[in-house]
């Protein structure tokens, strides 16, 4: 009886023990574990160790994704900045003009000066530079004469620019019409000469009328269709009075700053613009330096036709071409030639010619130097 007994008992032990066990395991479960050094829950630790292992590879992640686009970035600017400061110095151009200063010639900055240095590695780039004159001709006889200098506003950047656009317009090669405009990757149609070549075009001999585009405009046979787009400047401008028609942009201006600077025009700007709007606009223009917008222009009969923008003036100016590739050949020079003579400028040019290469021999260098002295402090 008595060892029945102890039996059972062993057994209820035997049972408290292993629910007591089980009841230790399901509290060690259900308790949170604590880190000794940190005091955290160990839970607590994992998951705040996950977070910061995440937040250290998203750092890592941005680090690297700064320094790959701080690589392009270098990059970039190695292969295009001198485009970028070329713009920039073309846009500091165009804001000298616009402000009033009235040079209507290039801005001289070393910058610019840098980029002219970095396109002279060869030969054949710089003559390139220099001309800065394309020369196109169609199987139908238009000749399309480009002044392509866009990063100084089409200026005339050298005497050998001068040259290659005179010996553009005296050219013999058939064409029936010729058309002249300026690249519409600039502003302007052609904002004079440039400021850096100014004493070397003013140096050129008074003889070499060779290198007189007017004259050979004149000269030229062909009819002379041209087509502006914001300023005309100056040599610009005596360009386009040059033309036997002229189609302008809405955002054409002619600006005559010879006053300004204190020198004479050489290639017919004080012959035929007087001519061509009355002597009354003509001195306002260019005794009082007011600029004569498209409207104005074509109101008063300096041009012919008024665009949207440039690329519609070229258009205009090449279907006038057109029109003239249908008349009867020789028709349109012969008519162009009559009325040259009729307006007899030929004197008057030659004696224009004259005065201005006596003030440009006598003053032109002092008048530059004073003016750049000027603006260099605008």
């Amino acid at each position: 009886r008595y060892g029945g007994r102890r039996a059972r008992r062993g057994d209820v032990q035997h049972d408290h023990a292993v629910h007591a066990a089980a009841a230790e395991r399901r509290a060690a479960v259900q308790a949170p574990r604590i880190d000794v050094r940190s005091g955290e829950s160990r839970d607590g630790a994992i998951r705040s160790r996950a977070r910061r292992d995440d937040d250290q590879s998203a750092r890592a992640d941005v680090r690297r994704r700064r320094a790959t686009r701080r690589g392009d970035r270098v990059e970039r600017d190695a292969t295009r900045g001198g485009r970028a400061r070329r713009r920039l110095d073309a846009s500091r151009g165009v804001a000298d003009e616009r402000v009033g200063i009235g040079i209507g010639i290039g801005v001289d900055t070393p910058r610019a000066r840098a980029d002219d240095a970095s396109r002279t590695s060869t030969r054949a780039r710089r003559e390139r530079r220099d001309a800065m004159i394309d020369v196109t001709l169609d199987a139908r006889g238009v000749r399309v004469i480009t002044i392509d200098n866009p990063a100084r506003g089409n200026a005339l950047a050298s005497a050998d620019a001068v040259r290659a656009l005179a010996r553009a317009l005296a050219r013999d090669d058939g064409a029936r019409v010729v058309v002249l405009c300026g690249s519409g990757a600039s502003r302007h149609f052609c904002s004079g000469i440039d400021l850096r070549a100014a004493r070397e075009v003013f140096a050129m001999d008074e003889r070499d009328v060779a290198s007189d585009p007017v004259l050979a405009m004149e000269a030229c046979e062909a009819p002379i269709v041209g087509a502006v787009h914001g300023d005309c400047v100056n040599a610009g401008f005596e360009l386009a009075l040059g033309c036997d028609a002229l189609v302008a942009s809405e955002d054409a201006r002619f600006v005559d700053t010879h006053a300004t600077i204190g020198i004479l025009p050489s290639w017919g700007l004080s012959v035929k613009l007087s001519r061509s709007v009355g002597a009354n606009a003509a001195r306002a223009c260019s005794v009082f330096g007011r600029a004569m917008d498209a409207r104005r222009a074509e109101a008063l009969g300096l041009t012919c036709a008024t665009t949207k923008d440039a690329a519609s003036a070229k258009a205009k100016a090449m279907e006038m071409a057109m029109a003239v590739c249908e008349m009867a050949p020789g028709g349109a020079s012969a008519i162009k030639r009559a009325i040259h003579d009729g307006l007899g400028v030929d004197e008057a040019r030659a004696a224009e010619r004259r005065r201005a290469f006596a003030n440009y021999r006598a003053v032109a260098r002092e008048k530059f130097a004073a003016f750049n002295a000027r603006r260099s402090k605008l």
